[in-house]
């Protein structure tokens, strides 16, 4: 038994030597070109070096790799993997945007060795410094946003630079021999775009495959954290795995529908924690063999794009709060072990009096909370305390027509994907709790009761969206 597990593992890693990436969100139609064919683009859908992926109408797509870098691409786009290697001690990455639109985050790569991770475009080259970055190619027109860390423009023509910070971009006209020259980005600069790559989130699916004409063989990528030992065990009947990988010894084969963890991150569809709908991959497919073949540490977040921070204010995309199917799944724990993202929230309450949810206002009345107040703040999800910070209520009118500022901050428990609220500074009152919900935790609610140094409280349920 042991040769068996001994050769099974050199075939995946020789079959699997050339595979860097995996779909693990699609929606619409794309192709793959690899080698001068046309390879139509599934949910299991694998990426090799020197890939060119073309998407059509209405398709959004996004790739995950293995040194957990991510790029989502919009429709009618066009990206090709320019150069791709991850080993210990040899890292790089090359892709080039031809056109369309695009969203990287990147991953381990960018942090272990940034100066080989390279995006180009046909006027540009832009390196990277640990970051999140959206390119988009229209109408002979460049937009380059710099939505997180810090990034290095090249002009292909001058060849001279430019560095963007994070809340900057640049747009130029293609082949221009003009200077760039940042801009700051404003919310509706990327409210198209973010539309444009939206797509049901989910985590990754961590396994890369590869179907042989002989045998289905699959590659599972573990993420693991720094302290998991890999075992390899056989079983004769089912494959219960927590966080080791086991081989049933009749034939050769597991399936991931018998597959359970032990944080409850199972990818049966019947479980209610990890709710993942038809647009996402499922990972209920029989394969003849599991194995793991690279393990990835450190894993950085699967994240949409965050916005510029709106905590701030009272504006803010409040859509799907009154979607009951937002809150569902609540968020795994296995998102709050690999995510080091941060995240801004804003939100709402019920605008119906009720003793659950009400505003003693300024006079001492007790009154129905002002539709348009909010509630903000802000989440490093990174931390392994106080989370929450920059948290704000803004109770729109307190009763004589001006408004009212309450703080607090927080703390996240992981494990049962809740959080904790207090009062900060001259704020008073109980605190608050509740709990967040979607694959990477898109929504939150909860409760909260604060109170002002002039007796005005509010006492409500409350609901918040990721930004």
């Amino acid at each position: 038994m042991k040769k068996l597990i001994l050769f099974l593992l050199f075939i995946s890693n020789f079959l699997l030597a050339n595979n860097i990436g995996k779909i693990v969100s699609f929606n619409g139609e794309a192709i793959i070109i690899r080698e001068g064919e046309s390879i139509q683009v599934d949910k299991n859908s694998i990426f090799q070096k020197d890939d060119t992926l073309n998407t059509k109408e209405n398709t959004k797509l996004q790739i995950l790799f293995l040194d957990n870098t991510i790029i989502s691409v919009g429709q009618n786009s066009i990206l090709k993997i320019n150069d791709y290697l991850f080993e210990e001690k040899n890292t790089k990455a090359e892709f080039a945007m031809v056109k369309g639109i695009f969203r990287t985050i990147t991953g381990k790569i960018g942090k272990i060795a940034p100066e080989n991770f390279k995006l180009k475009t046909k006027s540009a080259s832009i390196g990277i410094r640990g970051t999140q970055i959206v390119v988009a190619l229209e109408n002979n027109n460049e937009k380059i946003f710099c939505t997180e860390g810090q990034i290095e423009i090249k002009n292909n023509i001058t060849n001279d630079s430019i560095i963007v910070n994070k809340g900057e971009f640049i747009s130029f006209e293609e082949k221009s021999n003009d200077k760039f020259k940042t801009k700051r980005i404003k919310k509706n600069d990327l409210e198209k775009i973010n539309k444009d790559l939206e797509i049901q989130e989910n985590l990754p699916i961590d396994n890369i495959s590869v179907n042989s004409n002989k045998e289905n063989i699959s590659a599972s990528t573990s993420i693991k954290n720094d302290t998991t030992k890999e075992n390899i065990s056989t079983n004769t009947e089912s494959t219960n795995t927590s966080e080791n990988v086991s081989t049933n010894s009749e034939n050769a084969s597991t399936n991931s529908e018998n597959a359970n963890t032990s944080e409850n991150a199972s990818t049966n569809n019947t479980n209610s924690e990890n709710i993942i709908n038809s647009e996402s991959i499922s990972s209920n497919e029989e394969v003849l063999t599991n194995k793991v073949v690279n393990t990835i540490k450190e894993a950085t977040p699967i994240v949409t794009l965050p916005s510029t921070s709106v905590s701030n204010t009272l504006s803010g995309d409040l859509s799907g709060l009154d979607n009951v199917a937002n809150f569902i799944t609540k968020t795994p724990s296995l998102f709050f072990r690999i995510s080091n993202s941060t995240a801004s929230y804003i939100g709402n309450f019920p605008s119906e009096l009720s003793s659950t949810n009400n505003l003693v206002n300024i006079t001492g009345q007790t009154v129905a909370i002002p539709s348009d107040s909010r509630i903000s703040m802000d989440i490093d999800f990174g931390k392994t305390a106080n989370e929450i910070s920059n948290g704000k209520i803004n109770i729109s009118d307190i009763g004589n027509g001006t408004n009212k500022i309450l703080t607090f901050d927080g703390d996240l428990n992981g494990n049962s994907a809740t959080f904790s609220l207090s009062p900060t500074g001259t704020t008073q009152g109980s605190g608050g709790s509740g709990t967040l919900y979607g694959i990477t935790a898109n929504y939150m609610k909860g409760n909260i009761n604060l109170k002002s140094t002039d007796n005005v409280e509010i006492s409500s349920d409350f609901s918040a969206k990721k930004q």
